[in-house]
């Protein structure tokens, strides 16, 4: 019995173990695609014609991640990166003008 325990003990470890790095690995990426997308926009040589765009298509980001992701936390923090996206894009314009 105490075998047993110790197994389901390790093996539950390494599923952690497992996931955190999976998250790592995404915490990681979506910092540099965040960094990339704002430096993108800093640069951009027409940052109406990128908003138009991205207003365009938010409604469809929004749903498409609706219905493609049932994970804990995922809608909330979609529609807070939408939302910081969005005051970006704006920010960009107004800079321009």
């Amino acid at each position: 019995m105490e075998k047993d325990l110790l197994e389901e003990s390790r093996l539950e470890r390494e599923r952690f173990e497992l996931i955190a790095t999976s998250i790592g690995a995404l915490s990681a990426r979506t910092c540099v695609n965040e960094f990339v997308l704002a430096a993108l926009l800093a640069a951009h040589p027409n940052p109406k014609a990128a908003q138009d765009f991205w207003k365009r298509h938010l409604p469809e980001a929004s749903d498409r991640g609706f219905e493609s992701s049932n994970l804990p936390g995922f809608p909330g923090t979609l529609q807070e990166q939408l939302a910081h996206w969005s005051q970006a894009f704006a920010a960009a314009v107004a800079r321009q003008d």
